[in-house]
């Protein structure tokens, strides 16, 4: 969307930079210039050339390099690759770790989800008993049981208790 807006000109907003121009330098020039561990958005950026074009204008005409910055930026560039490729695989490696980690608790619970299940029954035919009995379609009453006990004298008599 930038690159539409920019297209063939020097500047967003006409032939001289702007505010608009300094606060998308502010954006695009250390995403262009600086190594970062992950590189897509580099990438995505160096394709639209004339957002390079306007970074790399601006940097040279109000940011000049002397010759001895520039020396100092090719010896230490092979520093910094190095830098960037040892943050990439220490990424890598802990997005292995993650995923083994994740694996090991998935293995240590195999039963976990067959649990919840259990319990989401048990839980719902807890609540729904309880809602029938507080509401009255289930209704308990205390039935009294006669006893029969024999009297010696040859005939029963009956006994509430």
């Amino acid at each position: 969307m930038l690159s539409a807006k920019l297209s063939d000109n020097k500047y967003f907003c006409g032939d001289k930079p702007c505010s608009l121009d300094a606060l998308i330098f502010g954006y695009l020039a250390p995403l262009l210039k600086t190594p970062l561990p992950n590189d897509r958005l580099q990438l995505h950026l160096s394709a639209t050339p004339n957002l390079v074009r306007f970074v790399e204008s601006i940097l040279s005409i109000y940011m000049p390099l002397n010759d001895k910055i520039l020396r100092e930026q090719k010896i230490s560039k092979p520093i910094w690759q190095k830098r960037k490729e040892n943050a990439r695989r220490l990424m890598e490696e802990g997005r292995v770790e993650k995923e083994m980690r994740r694996n090991e608790k998935e293995q240590s619970r195999p039963d976990s989800t067959l649990h919840r299940t259990l319990f989401f029954g048990i839980a719902c035919l807890t609540t729904t008993i309880l809602f029938a009995l507080h509401t009255g379609i289930i209704v308990v009453e205390k039935v009294q049981i006669k006893e029969k006990k024999e009297v010696i004298g040859g005939g029963s008599e009956e006994k509430d208790k």
